[in-house]
């Protein structure tokens, strides 16, 4: 094997899928130093948690390998958190473990944090509880690096979606349902010295998702500095609309109808709009 180009060694690694494949990857990194790196890259690249009462023995497991193996964390570029269970004082541990574990994520590209306990989960409730509030601010760190270029939140109110936005010029934006977002962040504002924590400007939306939200939602328009912004007030800061590119909605009652019009009355630059499945393109002047 040794005589085998690496091309042949990285396309082979990178065909086998991660969910039906895991325990051939485990295998081929413990077998064959020379494709171990390659191997432990794709087990690591992307990382998913579902934190419930039982989970800490896993964790701890986790938590051991990136400890003595300080590489691996590294490799991962994406993390799903998804919360199974209530936060209770007896949770405590596994909070404390997960953060040790994020702290060693030092290029991570994505995250995306999924409420799947009862109701709508509260971010600001969340990051008072002793339980989980180290978890909190190790995640309130994350999304202010540079390396991420995505943040995925679900059923999860009062996100301090500001830590993203402040450091972005440009930005694709879904809203796919009830609290829940998708931020891709395009380009990012240059890195200065400022100690200032005001964005000087607004961030530009270039693609708007607006999926089926049956919620009373409203576009409230503010104006800054003779600039025109829309924002859904408290969840979403506010954004400028005026370059959007591609504009995606789901009709279902006539204030969405409203709120459509509001955004196509800020931009300037529409290139493609869909309704529920039906696009129109527009000529470019």
């Amino acid at each position: 094997m040794e005589t085998f180009p690496s091309d042949i060694f990285i396309h082979i690694v990178e065909e086998l899928e991660i969910e039906q494949d895991h325990e051939t990857l485990r295998s081929l990194s413990a077998c064959c130093r020379r494709i171990s790196p390659l191997c432990q890259r794709r087990l690591f690249r992307a990382i998913r948690l579902k934190i419930w009462r039982n989970i800490l023995p896993k964790l701890s497991r986790l938590a051991s390998a990136l400890e003595t193996s300080p590489h691996l964390g590294s490799y991962v570029r994406s993390v799903t958190i998804s919360f199974q269970s209530a936060i209770e004082q007896k949770c405590a541990a596994i909070y404390t473990v997960l953060t040790s574990i994020l702290s060693k994520m030092h290029r991570l590209e994505k995250v995306d944090l999924y409420w799947n306990w009862h109701g709508i989960g509260d971010w600001t409730a969340l990051t008072s509880n002793t339980t989980c509030h180290q978890f909190c601010a190790e995640i309130h760190r994350i999304v202010q690096t540079q390396h991420l270029i995505h943040l995925g939140i679900r059923y999860i109110n009062h996100f301090p979606f500001e830590l993203v936005t402040t450091r972005a010029e440009v930005l694709d934006l879904a809203e796919v349902d009830c609290h829940c977002f998708d931020i891709d962040v395009i380009e990012s504002s240059p890195i200065t010295e400022s100690l200032s924590t005001e964005p000087s400007t607004y961030p530009v939306i270039r693609n708007f998702v607006l999926g089926g939200i049956a919620w009373p939602r409203i576009l409230s328009e503010i104006v800054v500095n003779g600039q025109t912004l829309l924002h859904t007030p408290p969840s979403v800061p506010p954004f400028d609309f005026s370059q959007v590119k591609h504009l995606s909605v789901q009709w279902d009652c006539e204030r969405d109808r409203l709120q459509t019009e509001k955004i196509l009355g800020n931009t300037r630059a529409i290139h493609s709009f869909d309704l529920k499945g039906t696009k129109i393109i527009f000529n470019s002047p």
